[in-house]
């Protein structure tokens, strides 16, 4: 890591106000007390709700929270960073990058090439070219996504946003404590604003470290016990259990 990249962000976590697993005073009070983060964005599924909370209270902890979503565009999932109003879910990308420029936001393309997620350019929802995505307008591309990128994907996106003109990112799409700051975007400075401005500008970096076998497995068994009878007030109660296995 170069010294000029002196901030860290990471720009894709979720709380249980989607499918995550923690709430919103705990996910900042474990940045807080165990990663060097300085910028973090809640960018839950189709919700602001979380994330504008996390936006006024992460001063209390000594961060910055940027308000986000994660957009389930018809053609793919796309962080939507710096806004203030939900971009409705189902719509084409380019309406839903539209949307979010409106707002004066950044649109990212989550986990931007991995061939079996909701991603723009991967094989499903609905495959874009990367010459018709960048016609779209997006401002970045997610390079490096902790819980899924692997080495030959993650230099797919780099050389992907170096022929597009766009920033490359990393987060750790984390669904749990343990997972978030797996996966980082370092930038200059130490602000939301330095981020925003070293977005725009191209001058961020991707980095971190990809889940263990253990975070896979906890995966699944949120995703199994969500889908019981007890459902998100299981996942609730059992959740301390198993981030006290993880981390």
């Amino acid at each position: 890591m170069t010294p000029f990249y002196t901030g860290k962000a990471d720009i894709h976590i979720h709380s249980n106000h989607s499918d995550g697993s923690a709430s919103i005073r705990q996910i900042l009070e474990y940045v807080r007390r165990n990663t060097d983060l300085n910028v973090v964005a809640i960018a839950d599924h189709d919700t602001l709700h979380g994330s504008l909370m996390a936006r006024d209270i992460a001063h209390e902890y000594g961060l910055e929270a940027i308000p986000a979503m994660e957009v389930s565009s018809k053609h793919g999932h796309i962080l939507a960073l710096w806004v203030e109003y939900p971009v409705p879910p189902n719509l084409p990308a380019d309406e839903t990058i539209a949307r979010i420029h409106e707002q004066g936001g950044i649109a990212i393309a989550a986990h931007a090439v991995e061939p079996f997620s909701a991603s723009l350019l991967a094989v499903r929802p609905h495959v874009l070219a990367p010459w018709r995505l960048k016609a779209l307008g997006v401002d970045g591309l997610e390079a490096f996504n902790a819980s899924i990128t692997i080495p030959p994907m993650e230099w797919v996106a780099r050389l992907a946003a170096e022929w597009m003109g766009v920033a490359v990112t990393g987060g750790s799409d984390a669904h749990y404590l343990g997972t978030i700051g797996r996966g980082v975007t370092l930038f200059p400075g130490h602000t939301a604003a330095d981020l925003k401005a070293a977005l725009l500008e191209r001058r961020t970096v991707p980095a971190g470290a990809r889940y263990a076998l253990k975070h896979y497995a906890g995966h699944v068994w949120h995703r199994r016990i969500s889908h019981t009878r007890l459902g998100s007030w299981a996942s609730e109660r059992l959740a301390p259990a198993y981030e006290r296995v993880v981390r």
